[in-house]
């Protein structure tokens, strides 16, 4: 069968995944943020 899980049951549904997604992306927008505000030094609101 090959792949990461053994049968489709175990396998994460799509909305699993794209909250996932959400909150990586989220967590580096929050990174970038926090650099911004040691480059200019202006926080936002």
């Amino acid at each position: 069968m090959g792949g990461r899980f053994k049968t489709p049951a175990q396998a994460p549904s799509l909305g699993r995944i794209l909250f996932h997604l959400l909150q990586e992306y989220a967590r580096h927008v929050g990174h970038l943020d926090v650099a911004r505000e040691l480059i200019d030094g202006e926080t936002g609101e």
